[in-house]
């Protein structure tokens, strides 16, 4: 089985934080950013 491709993998993970596939594909920036923020505190 061939990996998913970087940008695929993008896409998903922003599509789970945001409002996923079915709600219009419309990305929730502020939950994404604060996500981003949390992992380098890590």
């Amino acid at each position: 089985m061939e990996p998913i491709h970087r940008r695929t993998r993008l896409w998903a993970a922003l599509q789970s934080l945001s409002s996923g596939t079915w709600r219009g594909n419309i990305y929730d920036v502020k939950r994404i950013v604060q996500a981003l923020e949390t992992g380098k505190r890590r």
